[in-house]
């Protein structure tokens, strides 16, 4: 192949592989919002443990996965900030098993669950204010929440699936 094709041919696959991330976007718009419009279809996760619900979009041949997980822990937060004084206050002094300051506080840990099970291990009961003053709080205030479209995780439809 000389390069001339090599450019040519490029420039087509970007253009396809454009259209088709645009085209998955609007898939994933509708089906997300098909699936916040059925809560009581949703079920609890695989992992018991995780915070959140799956919904099952159905195709022809497959069931693909909806995740809804709880609300996101805050990745982290400027020193003297409001989130930090309510963190802080909500820490009961263990402020640094959970973040490490770097100018600011960065969350020590890769996902909500590990976050949550050390948070129940070192606060017992004050555990529960501590995790919702970590809930990471969008522009409007509310909590920030992740929901995955697993295209990867498609399963064959078996007679018992719902």
């Amino acid at each position: 192949m000389s390069i001339k094709a090599d450019v040519d041919r490029g420039l087509v696959l970007c253009s396809e592989i454009f259209a088709c991330e645009r085209e998955l976007t609007e898939i994933e718009k509708r089906l997300i919002k098909a699936a916040s419009d059925r809560p009581d279809k949703h079920l609890d996760l695989k992992d018991a443990e995780r915070g959140g619900t799956r919904w099952f979009a159905t195709g022809s041949d497959k069931l693909v996965p909806i995740i809804f997980t709880d609300d996101k822990i805050v990745g982290s937060f400027q020193i003297n900030s409001p989130a930090h004084e309510t963190i802080l206050a909500a820490a009961d002094g263990k402020l640094l098993k959970f973040f490490k300051p770097i100018n600011a506080y960065k969350n020590r840990f890769d996902d909500g669950k590990k976050f949550r099970t050390l948070a129940a291990e070192l606060l017992a009961a004050s555990a529960p204010a501590f995790i919702t003053a970590c809930v990471a709080k969008g522009t409007d205030g509310l909590p920030k929440s992740d929901i995955k479209i697993q295209w990867d995780a498609a399963e064959a439809i078996s007679t018992n699936d719902p």
